[in-house]
């Protein structure tokens, strides 16, 4: 009676030998389908209020993920992209922004919460983001949460722009304003789309640039800009148009890690996350697999 119990448990036991690396690629394709998240801004959330879109066209370009600030000395000719931060480097990484400025680059800040105007600070902008939503009866929509920018003034970013829409906007002061609202525009400070009394309200900067040193800090107070519902093809306006710009303002495209909420998978996992079909065939496949070993194996 003992025999065969002691079969069967050896039986088991190699059974499972084979199917462990089985369920674990099972395990894999699993964590790879729901890497993807509802994260606003998340380069990962594919939905309309991540930033895939934009990311994927900055891989395509070429882009680099800059893990180590100190490598930013070895680059000119270049754009760095920080988007969305949820929170700057310390006083310590300043020194390697105002370098990469000195030899001539450009530093884009996409912030609308003001966590950005630590480092313009730090690196001698007088920019700064005040956090406060723009509406605006100037919209292409009937919300006035979309307000219009208009260019105020002629650069390579607005080639061909004529109207950029954004998405509940902060503003930016100071620094030569490249992007504006139009003149009935306000500070919503309640956040019901309505000009009450006591709202400020005039014509208030999205995008504004200054000169330091011999490089270039652009500043766009909203980074809700570049998620995948500001950049499909029925939003009116030129807002592709504006990211194509930016794609090819500079020979090379950087992404600060450090101070961005941006990163990317490997390419292999991230055309596997992309292919649903293919998620789906090859987790039946090891599914299979591992009941067939299973049966096979205590048989």
């Amino acid at each position: 009676m003992i025999m065969p119990l002691t079969k069967g448990v050896m039986n088991i036991s190699r059974a499972w030998r084979w199917a462990a690396p089985l369920l674990l690629g099972v395990m894999i394709v699993l964590s790879v389908h729901f890497s993807t998240t509802g994260e606003e801004y998340s380069i990962s959330n594919r939905g309309w209020n991540g930033t895939s879109v934009f990311f994927d066209t900055v891989q395509e370009k070429g882009g680099t993920l800059i893990t180590d600030l100190l490598s930013l000395n070895e680059y000119e000719d270049s754009l760095l992209l920080i988007v969305a931060p949820p929170g700057m480097p310390g006083e310590d990484s300043f020194d390697a922004y105002r370098k990469f400025l000195e030899q001539g680059n450009t530093i884009f800040i996409a912030d609308e919460s003001g966590a950005s105007n630590v480092m313009l600070q730090g690196i001698g902008s007088s920019m700064r983001i005040v956090p406060e939503n723009i509406s605006s009866l100037d919209s292409a929509y009937e919300s006035s949460f979309f307000p219009n920018g208009h260019p105020a003034t002629t650069h390579p970013l607005l080639a061909e722009v004529e109207i950029v829409i954004f998405n509940r906007p902060a503003y930016v002061t100071k620094g030569d304003a490249l992007l504006v609202s139009g003149l009935f525009s306000w500070e919503d400070l309640d956040g019901d789309g309505k000009m009450d009394a006591g709202e400020p309200s005039g014509t208030y900067a999205f995008l504004a640039r200054e000169e330091i040193g011999e490089g270039e800090v652009i500043v766009c107070s909203d980074p809700s800009l570049l998620i995948n519902a500001m950049q499909g093809g029925d939003v009116p306006g030129e807002n592709r148009g504006f990211v194509d710009n930016l794609m090819g303002y500079r020979g090379t495209i950087l992404v600060d890690s450090a101070a961005s909420t941006a990163t990317w998978d490997h390419a292999v996992l991230t055309g596997l996350r992309d292919a649903p079909l293919l998620q789906a065939g090859l987790l039946a496949l090891l599914l299979f697999a591992a009941a067939f070993l299973w049966r096979k194996k205590t048989c």
